[in-house]
């Protein structure tokens, strides 16, 4: 059968006109660019050197210019990885350095462990060698240090003098902050909110933000980063009413605002790469990236994971039977404590395993030892570490040392605990009371379309109203402004749902609920449901990606509730598609 060969119009990857499809299929380009003798002239292993050679001697070198330009300069950035890392980049990372040099601001969505740490580290070294100013954002001061570091190890490693800078507290380092003395500056979220006046008057090249959900809560962060890549207060208050007018669907693409934005983006700004596991980032503010820097953070879930999930049930003594699984596991161990144990709790266990010669650590948020002990960890000069089964507790989301961690241990299951004896008013408990209540009464109807409404609301309001509302329900007060009738809709659902949750016949349906379990201390009940998403993260800890493919983890769970126990089984077979 013969070859079928088309005529593409316009779309000769070097000068723009027409091209065959043989041509393209080869990695040539048109017939006017490069002659049928002058195609034998390419070796097959110097191609884009030779092309680059013969076109710039016919003064034919256009579009491919910049082609050829970015594919060395990936060359160049590739060498330099293998250089600092010992292993050769994956294919993500170079695609996400293409896009760097290009000056494209994006965002990298994948999930904890895949490389965007080592990726943001390299690459900030990479560009500040050639003179970009670099900003690097991270959710904790532990995370922070560990960036510092990081970072000096590389530089070290390759002979490289930058002047990297790090947050951690002290007066001399907001100076240089505020004088301009480095070349990488890396911050926590919250001294970005705190002291943004004192990086007000700075511009930088590239900006990375890892976490960007935990990021992105304060809601005001998104104008402050932009106007760290250069962009005004004036140009973003444009971008504001642009969006305002898309939503309302009355926006003129041939209006002159619209010619304001697009000069406004030609401007020079620097770049922005946003790191995030879920990409679950929402809201109006962060629609100005559209407009601004054309792209979206997008949306996804992770599920990449090699982790072992077993359980021990009647455990006995739990600190008997964690020092017994410590030293079989030896080394590379978190502790993770439920957190209806409490934090004196876990100051017990750490004393018993340290008076049974086992080298451990705490890390808590009130401790100062905290960091000084994932140092030691890190190092080896300590096996284990125990914390805090907590969302955002520092050993759930607060630590990336995937060649040290191997092994997990929980006391107790992860969980969300609401007393329902003592209600006290808090706007997440009532929903997920409201959600387990519809389910087993006649008023679902009513419930869910209170439940609706207020999550429909609740997207649309900033982190600042949110913590209004949420602050008026607790004190029981009313709001005053517009956010008086989304109370009102909380009040409702409240009274509804506690007409059941007061009621003892109710109570013992409850109590039967295959999901969730009710216990009794002292004279409260307690109303528990499994946290997943703690879980997950904490659990994940032990299974990262490297050069040789996911790590293999392993997690134990020390359970203190069957009956959470196969909820979370459950819960993890449909997350995970068992």
């Amino acid at each position: 059968m013969s070859e079928i060969r088309a005529s593409l119009k316009d779309l000769c990857f070097n000068c723009g006109r027409n091209i065959s499809s043989s041509r393209l299929n080869g990695g040539f380009p048109c017939e006017e660019d490069l002659s049928e003798s002058e195609i034998k002239e390419i070796r097959e292993d110097y191609f884009l050197e030779d092309l680059y050679k013969i076109l710039e001697r016919k003064n034919r070198l256009y579009n491919f210019k910049k082609l050829y330009e970015i594919e060395r300069e990936s060359k160049e950035f590739f060498n330099f990885f293998y250089n600092v890392i010992g292993s050769e980049p994956w294919s993500i990372q170079i695609a996400w350095f293409k896009r760097l040099i290009k000056n494209n601001s994006f965002a990298m969505i994948a999930p904890t462990g895949t490389g965007k740490s080592t990726f943001i580290a390299v690459s900030s070294i990479y560009f500040s060698k050639k003179g970009k100013k670099i900003l690097i954002i991270l959710p904790t001061k532990v995370l922070v240090t560990q960036m510092y570091e990081r970072i000096h190890d590389y530089m070290e490693k390759l002979k490289i003098s930058l002047e990297v800078l790090m947050y951690s507290g002290k007066k001399e380092e907001k100076k240089r902050i505020e004088e301009g003395n480095f070349d990488i500056l890396i911050l926590s979220n919250q001294f970005i909110s705190k002291n943004f006046s004192v990086l007000k008057d700075k511009k930088f090249d590239f900006i990375f933000i890892d976490d960007v959900d935990a990021f992105f809560k304060g809601s005001k962060n998104i104008e402050k980063v932009l106007m760290l890549l250069g962009f005004s207060e004036e140009d973003i208050s444009i971008a504001k009413e642009v969006i305002d007018l898309k939503l309302k669907g009355k926006f003129d693409f041939k209006s002159k605002l619209r010619e304001e934005l697009e000069n406004i983006k030609k401007k020079d700004h620097g770049t922005l790469i946003l790191s995030s596991a879920t990409g679950s980032v929402r809201g109006k503010r962060v629609k100005l990236y559209k407009e601004l820097l054309d792209f979206s953070v997008g949306t996804g879930v992770s599920k990449l994971r090699n982790i072992v999930d077993t359980f021990i049930e009647d455990a006995g003594d739990f600190k008997e039977k964690v020092l017994e699984l410590v030293k079989k596991m030896e080394d590379g161990i978190l502790i993770f404590v439920s957190k209806e144990y409490g934090t004196e709790y876990a100051k017990d266990l750490y004393n018993f395993l340290l008076e049974n010669g086992i080298k451990v650590g705490l890390v808590i948020s009130k401790e100062k030892s905290s960091l000084d002990n994932i140092k030691k960890f890190s190092s080896g000069e300590i096996n284990v570490l125990i914390g805090m089964a907590h969302h955002h507790g520092l050993l759930v989301r607060g630590l990336d040392l995937p060649t040290r961690v191997k092994y997990a241990i929980f006391i107790g299951i992860p969980k969300i605990s609401i007393n329902i004896t003592k209600y006290e008013r808090n706007l997440r408990n009532l929903l997920i009371l409201s959600n387990v209540v519809k389910d087993l009464v006649e008023e679902k109807p009513i419930i869910d379309r209170l439940i609706k409404s207020l999550n429909r609301k609740i997207k649309r309001l900033s982190s600042e109203a949110i913590v209004l509302l949420s602050n008026a329900y607790s004190s029981g007060e009313n709001i005053e402004d517009w956010m008086e009738y989304i109370l009102r809709d909380v009040y409702e659902l409240e009274k509804i749902v506690m007409k059941y949750i007061k009621d003892p016949d109710f109570l013992k349906k409850l109590d039967s609920h295959p999901s969730l379990s009710l216990r009794v201390k002292g004279e409260d009940i307690y109303l528990n449901i499994v946290d997943i998403k703690t879980y997950i993260q904490a659990s994940g800890r032990t299974s990262r990606l490297y050069a040789g493919g996911l790590t293999k983890g392993l997690s134990v769970i020390l359970s203190d509730d069957d009956k959470l126990l196969r909820a979370l089984d459950a819960r993890l077979r449909i997350y995970f598609y068992y």
